[in-house]
């Protein structure tokens, strides 16, 4: 079952690259109305892999709709962005790092994410317009403020840059808690994690087959009251870190 899953997958990505490569061209005439058309797709085909893998979502999204926001989440796994892109279609603000990996660098240009170099100061600022001009254009930006994925035993602490953005642009911040609850009816642990939680030098594919062999994946998704726009980028961020934080159970 689990070759079946995965090759799905792979067939799901190759017909992605087809479907959306012509966004690339058109990028460079319309680049925010490309990435809500893209984000859509994103949406749908998020939708489509989470039933593959048999990720079963509680969330208490409800019928809100979200347009214009940043939302702000705390990362555990690249299947963050498809559980989170399948409840609101979003740009997702990743690192160049990422974008230079092999398959996950080619899913994430195609799907419109937004690429910053948080470690160059220079450039931040730069990247922090783009963020502006997307939040601008309506569009809903989703930010794993901890700039990193983690191995879940705590949320670490969030970097400040990127809250300017909802600054400079009065918009309201949605903070977002993903806990994975349990794999195949067991409670996660430090001794299934490594299942679901992708974090440190872990290899893409090994660990996607792995998803790929588990009967079920049991996510928890929180969506906190919106965070008005404060002045201060700084306090924005403790105020989403001290929310996600509170509804975060750590894995022990």
């Amino acid at each position: 079952m689990g070759i079946i899953k995965f090759v799905a997958i792979i067939c799901l990505i190759s017909s992605y690259f087809i479907i959306t490569l012509p966004g690339l061209i058109f990028f460079a005439i319309s680049p925010q109305k490309t990435r809500k058309v893209l984000n859509k797709i994103v949406s749908i085909y998020s939708k489509i892999v989470l039933k593959i893998v048999n990720a079963k979502i509680e969330s208490n999204l409800a019928d809100k709709k979200y347009s214009h926001k940043l939302i702000v989440s705390n990362h555990l796994s690249y299947i963050d962005i498809m559980l989170l892109s399948s409840q609101v279609p979003s740009s997702f603000v990743t690192s160049i790092e990422m974008k230079n990996t092999p398959v996950l660098g080619q899913i994430t240009t195609l799907a419109g994410c937004l690429f910053v170099e948080r470690r160059n100061k220079k450039k931040i600022k730069n990247e922090i317009k783009d963020i502006e001009e997307a939040l601008s254009a309506g569009l809903n930006v989703i930010v794993f403020p901890e700039a990193t994925s983690t191995n879940g035993e705590q949320v670490l602490h969030f970097k400040r840059s990127l809250f300017q953005a909802a600054v400079n642009t009065q918009t309201q911040v949605v903070p977002v808690t993903i806990n994975y609850a349990a794999i195949n009816g067991e409670p996660l642990s430090l001794s299934n994690r490594d299942l679901v939680c992708w974090y440190g030098d872990m290899d893409f594919a090994p660990h996607l087959w792995k998803i790929c062999q588990q009967k079920e994946i049991l996510v928890q998704i929180e969506f906190a009251k919106d965070l008005k726009a404060d002045d201060d980028s700084a306090k924005l961020r403790d105020l989403a870190f001290e929310v996600i934080s509170g509804n975060y159970n750590p894995i022990n």
